[in-house]
């Protein structure tokens, strides 16, 4: 398993993606904490007329009117969002490294490699439901000027198809069980 070109691969990339959301999300929240502490004294932002939007997963604000000035809410907003939607994805990569790390030295068809594949479904459609979630809050807390009701429904799909790996991966566990009941 560890000579094989795509495990290696799969095994540095999703670490890679674990750690850069985790910094993100971190950084959010720093950021976070310093626009509650410090105010627009936290944001250097450069006079301009273009509309600036924050996205994240999918979850996206509008940050700056039109006539250039900073809504701290709105970004306060997209922190929390952002640090939410990474975290989460960060939860992702992190069970698909202990997946990989598991099976290289027993079967994958394990209790704990079960529950992680879950884990990453549930996840997977957690973020489409928290992005509806804060897409909802930002309009009723900043309007309709600032934040759309805009859901990125693109990772339902994938955490529906990874719950139902989960359940080959538990009956692989079970006929697994099943053999070596009869050894």
């Amino acid at each position: 398993m560890k000579n094989d070109r795509l495990y290696r691969v799969t095994k540095v990339l999703s670490k890679l993606a674990e750690v850069a959301c985790w910094i993100g999300s971190v950084a959010m929240v720093v950021g976070l904490v310093l626009t509650l502490v410090l105010g627009e004294k936290a944001v250097v932002m450069a006079p301009g007329e273009v509309e600036v939007s924050l996205n994240s997963f999918g979850f996206e604000v509008l940050v700056v009117d039109a006539a250039g000035a900073l809504d701290l809410a709105a970004l306060r907003l997209y922190l929390v969002g952002g640090a939410l939607l990474m975290g989460l994805m960060a939860m992702v990569f992190r069970n698909v490294n202990l997946i990989l790390k598991a099976i290289e030295l027993d079967s994958p068809f394990q209790a704990d490699n079960i529950r992680r594949v879950k884990e990453i479904g549930y996840f997977l459609m957690a973020m489409p439901v928290a992005g509806l979630v804060l897409s909802t809050v930002g309009r009723l807390l900043l309007g309709h000027a600032y934040a759309e009701i805009n859901v990125d429904l693109g990772s339902l799909l994938p955490g529906l198809v990874v719950l139902c790996l989960s359940q080959i991966f538990a009956r692989g566990m079970e006929l697994e069980q099943d053999v070596d009941g009869l050894l």
